[in-house]
């Protein structure tokens, strides 16, 4: 399952799996499932110190674009209001503990899953 991206949205409840991949990666690291936070990068090299990641795709943007190279940028003003996301590498790290990415090239962006952003 986890060789190849995945498309979250391909699944029932895809909060189920970000759960399960919490409670595996609690399991191979011997830390509490309330001790770890998601995480996520445009690369692989922005979660090195990942024990166990996973690789979406197809995600929605909504109000800006976001590249690899770029990162997040403003949309024309005449481009739609969603744009795709490049895959995303997510992870469950140790809550607290140093980012493993350049803050400085980072920002907080709400997961939903729908459309209507409920959840």
């Amino acid at each position: 399952l986890l060789s190849r991206p995945l498309r979250l949205h391909e699944l029932l409840h895809p909060g189920f799996f970000l759960t399960a991949l919490r409670q595996q990666t609690a399991r191979s690291t011997k830390t509490p499932m309330d001790a770890l936070e998601l995480c996520c990068g445009l690369a692989s090299a922005d979660l090195r110190g990942a024990s166990l990641a996973v690789v979406v795709s197809g995600l929605a943007l909504q109000g800006a674009t976001c590249s690899t190279s770029a990162g997040l940028a403003p949309l024309d003003a005449d481009a739609p209001t969603r744009s795709s996301m490049p895959d995303l590498h997510l992870a469950w790290v140790l809550a607290g503990s140093p980012p493993p990415y350049d803050t400085k090239r980072s920002a907080l962006v709400p997961l939903y899953a729908d459309g209507e952003r409920t959840s």
